[in-house]
């Protein structure tokens, strides 16, 4: 039986330490990741091979997680999204639930487990594994 092709994933955080965190937390998991530290050069790649997954911070200084939301609901409407927040803010949990409710698949709050990445980006990109 030949091999499925990996799941390609982009992901764009400004902060580059948790940038490499989550890359190389995915390509451990088989995953072909690729990042990028703002959100317009993640969708001029996008533009050029399809990503399954992309999963962005909520804080950005160039474009928000909401402003990257709408850009890839927009453009590419079967990729999913997960959107991560550590920013720190009191309101922070009222933002990642508007952001599921405008198309996000999940969120995440950082500091996360490395298995909690795991499972939700599996349990988006293979749901009948687990």
């Amino acid at each position: 039986m030949p091999s499925r092709p990996r799941a390609h994933i982009v992901a764009i955080d400004d902060d580059v330490e948790h940038l490499l965190y989550v890359t190389t937390l995915l390509t451990r998991a088989q995953y072909d990741c690729i990042s990028f530290t703002n959100t317009r050069s993640a969708l001029a790649h996008m533009h050029e091979r399809h990503a399954d997954l992309v999963i962005a911070d909520l804080f950005m200084p160039e474009m928000d997680g909401f402003e990257t939301l709408a850009a890839i609901r927009g453009a590419f409407p079967d990729a999913a999204v997960l959107m991560l927040s550590g920013c720190g803010r009191m309101e922070e949990g009222f933002y990642l639930e508007c952001a599921k409710h405008l198309g996000a698949v999940a969120v995440l709050r950082k500091p996360f487990e490395p298995e909690e990445l795991r499972r939700i980006v599996s349990s988006t990109l293979d749901p009948e594994r687990t």
